[in-house]
């Protein structure tokens, strides 16, 4: 990932190094978007695309990364009536652990 934030300083008229990984990131697969710190300004998203980093808003759902986690997320506090929101049923227990953000592919068995 190194190289693309090199290539997206320059795009952006950055000096190199200005750009770091929060290790905060939200979506799955071709869709994971992860968010940048930029030093001297607010952080922004981003998606790989074409083997390129696009600049990109906010993206909705949850964070996933560290310290961005919230207490009770995926938990099993035997309350099924909660079941019909809506928010990925049987597949939340699958999201990546803090830290684990290099393949989504690897937690799979």
């Amino acid at each position: 990932m190194k190289k693309h934030l090199f290539a997206l300083e320059r795009e952006r008229g950055l000096s190199s190094g200005s750009l770091s990984f929060a290790r905060e990131f939200r979506g799955t697969g071709k869709k994971r978007a992860y968010l940048l710190n930029v030093a001297g300004k607010s952080a922004i998203w981003v998606v790989i695309s074409k083997d390129k980093l696009v600049v990109v808003p906010e993206p909705s759902g949850k964070s996933t990364g560290s310290g961005s986690k919230h207490g009770g997320s995926g938990n099993d506090s035997g309350s099924d009536s909660k079941s019909g929101d809506g928010t990925g049923g049987g597949t939340d227990g699958c999201s990546p652990k803090p830290g684990r953000e290099e393949d989504p592919e690897e937690d799979k068995v």
